[in-house]
């Protein structure tokens, strides 16, 4: 089973971690590991199961102007953000 990073790190967020340690297999390819927010900065960190190794992978995240939790980019659309305000 694939995950979506940017809405289970909402969930970690939100939630914490969950009270049981998740064991990696063939359906569960995913668990989190660690969360962290220091106020509109936060850090998630997942264990994933890939084809014979396993990932470690860290997003970043940061509250937007709207109050969204968003993974900061450098994309057009930022751009034009951060010089309109």
């Amino acid at each position: 089973m694939a995950y979506d990073s940017q809405a289970e790190s909402l969930r970690l967020i939100r939630s914490g971690l969950p009270d049981c340690p998740m064991r990696l297999s063939r359906r569960r390819r995913f668990a989190p590991v660690a969360v962290d927010v220091d106020g509109d900065i936060a850090a998630t960190r997942f264990l994933r199961r890939g084809v014979g190794c396993h990932w470690d992978e860290t997003h970043l995240l940061a509250v937007d102007r709207r109050g969204a939790w968003r993974r900061p980019g450098g994309g057009a659309l930022f751009a034009a953000q951060a010089r309109a305000g």
